[in-house]
């Protein structure tokens, strides 16, 4: 299951002033990947009788009725099994597509004016890549820390390094880099970095490890808003 961290005792930081102290601050936090998080709330869901999935099914459109008022009335699905469409009705429509979203199509299909929609893109990107600790490997007594954290940027390497344990005994370590200082992509690139960090602590962890899956590299961070709170011909 998820690895249980205490923040302050099992995390360790190195910032611009040094590493942070050890303490323990009795907050607690799970460590966990995402197929476990949303399996383990897909089980949850299940068992609630007034939930119901409909799997291999995608919505394709909005239904809308009335004319100088519109209202929202359902949605139009489309059972990728057979390939038949058929209208859902609802007297509550939630998006939640986050960056997939297809909502605006979904409006111009109405004939609606889109809301004003505001984009803020601070020119991050993050490389990640899954490891684990093999039976053959052990920590030396001193290495305390479940978590570790690099917030020390430099010129050369102007990264946030995230290093942390997940289920299985696997570990996820991220690059992240901000204005436009991409981190790296290629995985001898990935693992040469590691030697130019603030801290030798990542790379010697590294040496314990086995490397399980390739660079997975990202920049797809920006946020969109989209005003509806400033909507001139809301849709009810």
């Amino acid at each position: 299951g998820a690895v249980p961290v205490e923040s302050g005792w099992d995390v360790a930081t190195l910032w611009p002033h040094g590493w942070s102290r050890r303490s323990h601050t009795g907050l607690w936090q799970l460590y966990a990947s995402r197929p476990l998080i949303e399996g383990t709330v897909l089980e949850l869901c299940r068992d609630l009788k007034s939930v119901t999935f409909l799997e291999r099914t995608e919505v394709t459109a909005l239904r809308a009725a009335g004319k100088a008022q519109r209202y929202c009335m359902g949605v139009e699905v489309l059972t990728r099994n057979d390939g038949t469409t058929r209208t859902l009705e609802a007297d509550l429509v939630v998006d939640a597509c986050g960056a997939q979203s297809k909502a605006a199509e979904w409006l111009r299909r109405l004939d609606l004016e889109l809301p004003e929609d505001e984009v803020i893109d601070a020119h991050s990107g993050y490389s990640s890549r899954w490891f684990t600790l093999g039976s053959q490997h052990a920590w030396p007594a001193e290495w305390w820390w479940k978590v570790l954290f690099l917030r020390l940027a430099t010129p050369e390497l102007p990264y946030f390094v995230a290093f942390f344990p997940m289920e299985n005994q696997r570990w996820l370590l991220s690059y992240i880099g901000v204005n436009k200082a991409y981190p790296p992509t290629r995985e001898d690139e990935f693992t040469e970095a590691l030697k130019g960090l603030a801290s030798p602590v990542v790379h010697e962890m590294v040496q314990r490890m086995e490397p399980i899956s390739p660079v997975y590299p990202s920049r797809a961070t920006r946020n969109r808003w989209r005003h509806y709170e400033r909507w001139r011909t809301p849709l009810g």
